[in-house]
């Protein structure tokens, strides 16, 4: 058995590298070379470490470290050209599909009761949410939210389920109105879209991590 000093630093080794996968994946996708190759390579080390942390050698940790690698690329690349790739949320989905699949042979839950925690969790997701943006664009007159943003909403559900939903908007809302407020203070132009994806992988992370305390402090469970 591995000490856990030589695991943590194992994880943030492969963070590192999962890191540069990601840099190299949006690269690959947005097909020009992009900046943030170092800070990306740092925030896998990060989040894996916490990860490996929070749920020891385990498929959830698999999971969730693997998720991390489609987030990371997705921010990267919703930051550059406000585009979250199709191929980032297909990979998602996969990998809880794999997730579901493979918790009873781990002990980590019954397939049926996954499959309907995470199904229930995307409808939840995608339907109030593309809702409240067609109500949102008729108001305001212009696109409110992207299609990439709802359907990554919806991924969302299907990790954290549908009673962690409005936590993880919350989250992701003051992460966007962050990312908003340092847009607009270099905003020479006026009012300009901006990158919500980060914030809600960012607020999807923390969810994973911390849900279970959150749903107990909110009388959710």
């Amino acid at each position: 058995m591995l000490a856990p000093w030589y695991v943590f630093c194992g994880s943030v080794f492969a963070g590192a590298l999962a890191g540069l996968a990601s840099w190299s994946w949006a690269c690959a996708i947005l097909r020009r070379p992009l900046g943030g190759k170092l800070p990306l390579a740092a925030c896998g080390a990060f989040l894996w470490a916490v990860i490996v942390c929070r749920f020891g050698l385990s498929l959830q940790a698999a999971e969730l470290c693997l998720l991390s690698v489609a987030l990371l690329t997705l921010s990267l690349t919703d930051a550059s050209e406000l585009l979250i790739p199709n191929e980032c949320l297909v990979v998602a989905i996969a990998i809880r599909l794999a997730y579901i699949v493979l918790a009873p042979l781990f002990g980590a839950g019954s397939m049926t009761t996954l499959a309907t925690f995470s199904l229930v969790g995307a409808i939840a997701g995608l339907v109030p949410m593309l809702a409240l943006t067609l109500v949102m664009d008729r108001v305001l007159g212009r696109e409110s939210m992207g299609g990439g943003d709802i359907k990554l909403f919806a991924v969302g559900g299907m990790f954290v389920g549908w009673k962690l939903l409005v936590p993880l908007l919350f989250v992701a809302c003051l992460g966007g109105l962050a990312t908003s407020a340092m847009q607009a203070s270099t905003d020479q132009e006026g009012l300009q879209p901006f990158p919500f994806g980060p914030a809600i992988a960012a607020s999807l992370v923390l969810m994973c991590l911390v849900g279970p305390w959150v749903q107990r402090a909110l009388l959710l469970v």
